[in-house]
Formats: C-alpha cells, sequence, structure tokens
C-alpha cells in the first residue's frame, strides 16, 4: 500500500450509545493495523464535515457503509468495511452504492455471502474481527436479574414493519410466559400477521404458515413447567444509556443474538465482539450455508442454535450453574486471544 497512514471514520459513541458495538470494532481495526505498521487514527463522524474534508482529504480512509455518506465530496481512497446485507430490502441498495462508489478500492466485509452476491470487479474480502486488548467499556458481571437479554433491534418504526418479524416471533413467544421487561410495545403482536407474513415470505400455504406460528407456541408450556431453571425475568428493549445496556448485559445470564433476515444470517461480529471483550455468555442463532468455513472456526466455542431451537436451546444453558456458562465464556475469550490475532487478517488483506 502506497501510504502507512490511514484513518478510520468512526461513529462518535459518546453522542449515541447505540453505536457502541460500531466504536468497538472501529477500535479493534486500528489495533490491528497500528499493530501491521500501519499509522492509524479515529476520526469521529461528529467532527462536521468541514473538519472531515480537513482531515482526510487525499488520505486513505476505512469507513463502515452507513457513514460512507460523510465523505461526499471529499477526494480520498476508501476501504470500505461493508456492514449491510446485498439481500437487505432496507439497506441492500444503500451497500450496493458503496460498494461502487469510484472511491473505494477494496471492499472488507462482515460475511462471505455478500462477497457471493456482489457483482464488483474490486478486490472484496471477508474481514473477521479479532482480538485487541483495548475494552473501554468493561461490562462488570454482577449479581443476575435477568435470565435472558435479547441483544439487537426488534420493533420496526411504524406499523407493520415487517423487518424484525423473525425475532418477534421469538420474543413474543417469550413475553406469554415471562415477566418482561420492556418499555417498547409492537402494535403487531398477533397470530394473523405472523400467519400473512410467513405465508408471503415462504410462498407457504396459509395452514402451513399457521402450523409453523403454532408450533413456537409449543415453547409457552416448557417455559413455565416447573423444571429447576425456567425463564422468569427477560430483557426485551432498547437500551435507553450506556450505563442500562452495561449494567443489564452483566445481570444477564444468557444474551441471545437472532439475525434480522432469513436470507442473511451471518457471524454477528459488531455484537459478539463486545460481549467477548467482557467475558459474557450468549448464544447466537446459527449462521447459513455461506458462513461455513467461520461456524466450523468457532462452533466449539460458540453456542449457535438453529432458529426453531432457540428458545429450547436458552433452556439447556439457563438450567447449567453460572459456573458453567462463565467456563464457557472464558473458554472463547482464550480462544479469542490466542487465536483471533487482528494482525493476521490486516497483513494478509494489504498485501493482496
Amino acid at each position: 500500500m502506497e501510504s502507512r497512514s490511514i484513518y478510520i471514520v468512526s461513529p462518535d459513541y459518546r453522542e449515541n450509545h447505540v453505536k457502541i458495538c460500531n466504536f468497538i470494532v472501529a477500535d479493534v481495526l486500528k489495533y490491528g493495523m497500528n499493530k501491521s505498521g500501519y499509522k492509524c487514527k479515529l476520526v469521529f463522524v461528529s467532527t462536521g464535515k468541514k473538519h472531515l474534508k480537513s482531515v482526510l482529504t487525499n488520505r486513505i480512509v476505512i469507513v463502515f457503509t452507513p457513514w460512507l455518506k460523510h465523505l461526499n465530496n471529499i477526494n480520498c481512497k476508501i476501504i470500505l468495511y461493508n456492514t449491510e446485507s446485498l439481500k437487505s430490502p432496507v439497506f441492500g441498495q444503500v451497500a450496493e452504492r458503496s460498494i461502487n462508489d469510484p472511491r473505494v478500492f477494496q471492499i472488507w466485509d462482515y460475511c462471505y455471502n455478500n462477497i457471493l452476491l456482489s457483482k464488483s470487479k474490486k478486490k472484496h474480502i471477508v474481514m473477521p474481527i479479532g482480538y485487541s486488548p483495548n475494552n473501554h467499556f468493561p461490562i462488570k458481571q454482577h449479581k443476575k436479574i435477568f435470565d435472558l437479554l435479547f441483544y439487537g433491534t426488534h420493533l420496526g418504526t411504524r406499523p407493520g414493519d415487517k423487518r424484525f418479524i423473525r425475532r418477534e416471533i421469538i420474543l413474543n413467544t417469550i413475553n406469554q410466559s415471562t415477566n418482561v421487561f420492556d418499555d417498547y410495545k409492537s402494535d403487531c403482536l398477533d397470530t394473523k400477521f405472523y400467519t400473512s407474513y410467513y405465508n408471503d415470505l415462504n410462498n407457504l400455504s396459509v395452514e402451513s404458515a399457521r402450523q409453523h406460528w403454532l408450533d413456537k407456541g409449543q415453547f409457552e408450556n416448557r417455559l413455565c413447567c416447573g423444571e429447576k431453571n425456567t425463564l422468569k425475568n427477560f430483557w426485551i428493549t432498547r437500551f435507553k444509556s450506556l450505563k442500562q445496556k452495561i449494567d443489564y448485559i452483566g445481570a444477564s445470564k444468557i444474551v441471545l443474538i437472532i439475525h434480522t433476515y432469513e436470507c442473511d444470517k451471518p457471524i454477528d461480529y459488531f455484537r459478539m465482539t463486545e460481549l467477548i471483550k467482557n467475558k459474557c455468555f450468549f448464544i447466537m442463532e446459527t449462521p447459513q450455508n455461506s458462513e461455513k468455513i467461520l461456524y466450523e472456526k468457532y462452533k466449539n466455542y460458540i453456542v449457535f442454535s438453529d432458529y426453531d431451537k432457540i428458545l429450547e436451546t436458552c433452556l439447556i444453558y439457563l438450567n447449567k450453574t453460572q459456573a458453567e456458562r462463565d467456563s464457557i465464556a472464558e473458554k472463547l475469550y482464550q480462544f479469542w486471544k490466542n487465536e483471533e490475532d487482528m494482525t493476521n487478517y490486516i497483513k494478509n488483506s494489504l498485501s493482496r
């Protein structure tokens, strides 16, 4: 690469705690770049277009897809870290436009599926997020208040918004049988809505779609069947502050990650990197076949679950002791620390 000086454009976590996971990934990339011999600095989007232009003009810049728009009219060379699915009905076109930006000379991606779908002739590779020793937002493990905490967005922005329906089906089933701590209520949690959606999505008959929903409902009895540990307290809502997020994740026995789209089920580096750093136990929905190489690498360390078995898997691990869950989280952290060196990924990508 012609220049050893590189900037990473990052969202400002001080303005919006929701973007903390993006900042953490940016910081990991910075660590990997600096350790690989590059001079790498973070620059926050919040500093404004005038500052961004003065700092980034004629520079090499790494930027995540949602923040590429802040580099409009800035003459720079861009490594795009694509964070969006090319199949997403909402962000697919944004990702495609970003990849085709003439300033972009290399694309790093969070999943193999996008590489298979992309028509770009540019260098397009998967960039896993590895280990860095930095932990700017430590999560203290303390008394467990919540049996299960869902990490992610589950409500749309308008009535009938179907983007998060896969998540809502699981969460609504739990909602019927547990004490749910949720400040946000959906207006579309009903069987008729789900039946209609599954009929459209999977081209099923109405009866098959209805049965799909009823099958999910079978978990209701299991959740309150008097086992040693059953799901009682469940956090389902958006976090209101960084402090609340840190406190509540630290107070949860299990953190749950469910994919948004059936057509896009990657390894969720952006959420799990934060959890791994803090040795938090989590369960993630099994990735799709295109991510098999990553699944095979992580399957002995991360607890994966197929969509139809998520609640059952949660109960299995809820019935383990906290010491057993902590041991799994510690094993994953040590694997990440010893095997997932960020510099290896950086050197391999920039030397191609």
